[in-house]
């Protein structure tokens, strides 16, 4: 089956490259995600061969054609794939990824916690036609909830409230046993994000944010406190769905 991400590594410094394909490693021991992943030591190689990857780490400066040059020439025949990341030096050279629909961006020398970002942002976007989902156990059925259809999860006592729209656009309730932890281990890397200690919302039914109040409001009129200590990663959820 072919791999959820297929990545090309364009890059002339053979112990970037190197260092870029261990943090790639890392992050996908942790995710879980299917990948591939090739490394091409100059842009003009890798032009031919860019339709077979759905994401490339482009080193802008690179001898010959440069990696913002080689870019151009690829979105003159798809707007859209593969998404581009750009690896430089300085982040100027990077103003202009807009004009090729870039992703993202990382400055030399890479850190993981630069890359975390970009491969998330990446990996929302890839996922989209790949439907996850979030199983419930109750005395007399197995339901299958789509994790796109969920509004929100909430701790009520010792069970776990888990509030979704049906096929029918109907908002349904099912509940089931279980902690917090154990609800948010199979919704990881998705669009579920918490908000405070016993509640998980969809950043996708995301309405509005109220700062003095320090609440937040569904799109199907819930209101939710947000706790301080979750207020940045909704914050940036809610940033990285509307880039």
């Amino acid at each position: 089956m072919e791999p959820l991400f297929r990545i090309a590594i364009v890059e002339n410094e053979p112990a970037d490259a190197e260092k870029l394909h261990a943090l790639l490693d890392r992050y996908f021991q942790e995710v879980k995600e299917s990948f591939s992943i090739d490394t091409y030591g100059n842009a003009f190689d890798f032009i031919e061969d860019a339709p077979k990857y759905n994401l490339v780490f482009m080193d802008i400066e690179m001898p010959g054609i440069t990696g913002m040059e080689a870019s151009f020439k690829i979105r003159e025949s798809n707007e859209s794939l593969p998404l581009i990341i750009f690896v430089t030096n300085m982040a100027q050279f990077a103003i202009d990824g807009y004009k090729v629909s870039a992703l993202d961006f990382c400055l030399k020398p890479i850190t993981y916690e630069d890359l975390f970002i970009p491969m998330e942002k990446a990996r929302s976007i890839l996922q989209l036609g790949k439907e996850r989902y979030y199983i419930v156990k109750t005395k007399t059925e197995l339901i299958k909830i789509p994790v796109s259809k969920i509004i929100y999860i909430e701790m009520v006592r010792h069970d776990i409230h888990v509030h979704y729209v049906d096929d029918r656009g109907e908002e349904k309730l099912v509940r089931h046993r279980g902690s917090m932890k154990d609800a948010e281990k199979p919704l990881a890397g998705s669009s579920l994000v918490r908000v405070n200690s016993g509640c998980l919302i969809n950043s996708t039914y995301f309405s509005t944010y109220n700062v003095s109040e320090g609440t937040c409001q569904l799109k199907n009129g819930t209101t939710l406190v947000v706790s301080r200590s979750n207020r940045k990663s909704l914050l940036d959820a809610i940033a990285k769905m509307n880039l």
